[in-house]
């Protein structure tokens, strides 16, 4: 009987462990791509409704869109990886593919800052 309860115990300690360890990422809290998610716009002050850019985040995928004079000119899709300071999109494989890009980034409150938005420009972008 004493054998029983302690081979239970064990087992019962075995598995919070486990689950302890499934539910962590990396032990990082800034690792959750969480802090991206959602939508992140550019917008031209001089012409806030025809010329604006936004990234939209969702999971380790986005979407990054510039629409010029109300004509989207730009549509990128893919994923993205990052570290607490860099941040590296990736363009999906086909025959449309485009160039991808790391740059460095920081998010301060509701506002992503890029030192590169893929077009060698340093732009902020306003979560909405």
């Amino acid at each position: 009987m004493k054998s029983t309860k302690k081979f239970l115990g064990i087992i019962a300690l075995v598995a919070i462990i486990g689950f302890l360890m499934a539910a962590c990422e990396n032990g990082s809290s800034d690792s959750s791509v969480s802090k991206f998610e959602g939508s992140w716009f550019n917008r031209d002050p001089n012409n806030l409704n025809t010329n604006y850019a936004f990234f939209t985040f969702t999971d380790n995928s986005f979407v990054y869109q510039n629409y010029s004079n109300g004509q989207r000119v730009i549509n990128k899709p893919g994923t993205f990886t990052f570290t607490d300071s860099e941040i590296t999109f990736i363009p999906p494989s086909g025959p449309d593919q485009w160039q991808g890009w790391t740059t460095s980034y920081t998010i301060n409150g509701n506002t992503l800052f890029l030192q590169n938005d893929g077009y060698s420009r340093s732009t902020s972008f306003i979560k909405e």
